[in-house]
Order: structure tokens, then C-alpha cells, then sequence
């Protein structure tokens, strides 16, 4: 069986693309944003990843990290972001659960980070 793998991000494209590139290795969940990462984790998880953007509305990251540890505590977060790492994705370091793929990055780059975990 596939492992479960959440991919939560406010950019349909974005989405679209981690679907359509990684269905052939994992079961892919999507969420358009955080709020629908959190749901998705209530009604489809437990999850074995979950790969965030950093940046969204709402919610970063960071936060949106602390929802989700709560509901699924064994998970393991990638966090993809186009800026350098910063105090926040510092202060999620220390959870020892977070992994951080800056962006752009290749679709076999996130395949073998997440296949890793």
C-alpha cells in the first residue's frame, strides 16, 4: 500500500502538479490552504508527511505546523518555501519532525525527500 501524503498549499497549480507527478508513488491528499490541511487531517489521516508551504493567508507554516502536530503528532512536516530559513522554520527544527525543501525545487528532489522520512 502507498503511503498517505498530505500536500498543503494556497496555489491550485502547485497542487496540481504534486498530484499528478507523485500519484504514481504515494497516495496523494491535497489542500488548497491551511485550513483545509487541518480538515484533511481530521477526516482522511493519520498521514505518514505533510508537505506545507511556508507563506500562505491566514496561516503560515509555522502555525499551521502546530495544528496539525497536535492532531497527528507522528507525522513528519516538509516545509517547501522560496525563502531562506528563518527563525520560524528554526524555532520547528527543534520538533526533530521538520524537514525544509526550498523552492524551486525538482519534483524527484521532494519524491526522494519525502520517500526518506
Amino acid at each position: 500500500m502507498l503511503e498517505k501524503i498530505l500536500f498543503v498549499d494556497d496555489e491550485p497549480k502547485i497542487l496540481a502538479g504534486f498530484e499528478r507527478n507523485l500519484v504514481d508513488h504515494f497516495q496523494v491528499i491535497t489542500a488548497l490552504g491551511p485550513e483545509k490541511g487541518l480538515e484533511a487531517v481530521k477526516n482522511n489521516g493519520p498521514f505518514s508527511v505533510i508537505v506545507s508551504d511556508m507563506q500562505m493567508p491566514k496561516m503560515n507554516g509555522v502555525e499551521c505546523f502546530h495544528k496539525l502536530h497536535e492532531i497527528n503528532p507522528e507525522v513528519k512536516i516538509i516545509i517547501a518555501s522560496g525563502f531562506a530559513k528563518d527563525s520560524a522554520f528554526e524555532e520547528l527544527s527543534n520538533f526533530g519532525l521538520v524537514k525544509f525543501l526550498k523552492k524551486p525545487f525538482r519534483i524527484a528532489e521532494l519524491s526522494q525527500m519525502v520517500a526518506a522520512q
